[in-house]
């Protein structure tokens, strides 16, 4: 088992962005930032840690469906039953992690407890594990501006708004180009009931929505370089969005998972111009 096996499993990327995401929520709402702020972002990382080994453990069968041997638990590259007990430890030690931040605690036991009824049976169901996801994308702003123990900041709220609606977009062409491996085991999701090609205008009507909130922080004085970096964001969903109603194959899904995320990168970029 090499690091980049489980670097891969957990979705490390995705663990980063969370924990820069507490911080950014700590700072734009406190105007301060500390070694306590980066404290705060550790618990919701492990939590997104653990809720991705455990997606994989949960979807060994759907991804072999789909023919995702390049996946370390299909491919043996990590026994299933060291995933499911890692899964657990890092979703433990991440609520663990959340003690000291008072009614932030109550958020990570939250999704830590959600994030198991996700992988065992919710994300089977349409749209209720694509909200699941979308909320666990949003909730980290608003996490960092509890933990900080100031006020709810507008600009927090506002980032956690268009996290969740990118997020589900997101998710949703995510879910299209899972239909094969998902009607496999069982599962309904939105694709599944109502076509693919519906979906794919869902998920691009919720990006064109990010796009239009991404303006507003002009209104709480962004400047050039939020200018710029949202720019490049919205760009990036713009070409999703493009890719998804030309009814993409799973090269096309592909290419959106991964521009998504970069557009996603690029905001919370464009956030922390504001935050710090």
């Amino acid at each position: 088992m090499a690091l980049r096996d489980w670097l891969e499993l957990s979705r490390a990327e995705h663990a980063l962005l969370t924990f820069f995401a507490v911080l950014l929520g700590w700072a734009v709402a406190s105007r301060g930032v500390g070694l306590l702020m980066a404290a705060a972002g550790v618990g919701p990382a492990l939590v997104t840690l653990g809720a991705f080994v455990l997606n994989d453990y949960f979807d060994v069968a759907t991804d072999r469906v789909m023919g995702r041997f390049d996946r370390p638990l299909v491919s043996g590259r990590i026994r299933q039953r060291v995933a499911f007990w890692a899964g657990c430890l890092l979703l433990a030690l991440g609520v663990v992690a959340s003690l000291p931040f008072g009614n932030a605690f109550f958020i990570t036991l939250f999704f830590a407890g959600a994030a198991v009824a996700y992988n065992a049976f919710l994300k089977k169901l349409p749209l209720a594990g694509n909200v699941f996801i979308a909320l666990s994308m949003a909730v980290p702003f608003f996490y960092g501006n509890v933990a900080s123990g100031a006020p709810l900041s507008a600009l927090a709220a506002l980032f956690s708004a268009i996290a969740f609606v990118v997020g589900l977009g997101r998710e949703l062409f995510i879910t299209s180009r899972d239909v094969e491996g998902d009607r496999s085991v069982g599962a309904a999701t939105l694709p599944m009931l109502a076509g693919v090609g519906v979906t794919n205008v869902i998920a691009s009507l919720l990006f064109t929505a990010g796009v239009f909130l991404s303006v507003l922080p002009f209104n709480y004085g962004a400047g050039a370089l939020y200018a710029v970096l949202a720019g490049v964001c919205d760009a990036l969903l713009a070409y999703c969005i493009f890719i998804g109603l030309r009814k993409p194959g799973k090269r096309g899904f592909a290419a959106i998972r991964n521009y998504s995320l970069a557009a996603l990168g690029f905001g919370l970029a464009a956030f922390a111009t504001l935050a710090l």
